[in-house]
């Protein structure tokens, strides 16, 4: 796994499985760039 830290232009988000997110990006250097953001959705008690 690569990892790199650079500014990026988020262009969509999709939900994934129960608390993940696909995320389409657009960087300067690598132009569009798909990645997983896990962990970021939480359920809602109520």
């Amino acid at each position: 796994m690569r990892e790199a830290l650079q500014p990026a232009y988020l262009l969509h988000r999709r939900p994934y499985r129960e608390s993940s997110q696909l995320l389409e990006l657009l960087t300067a250097e690598h132009g569009r760039v798909g990645a997983v953001a896990r962990g970021l959705r939480r359920r809602s008690r109520g």
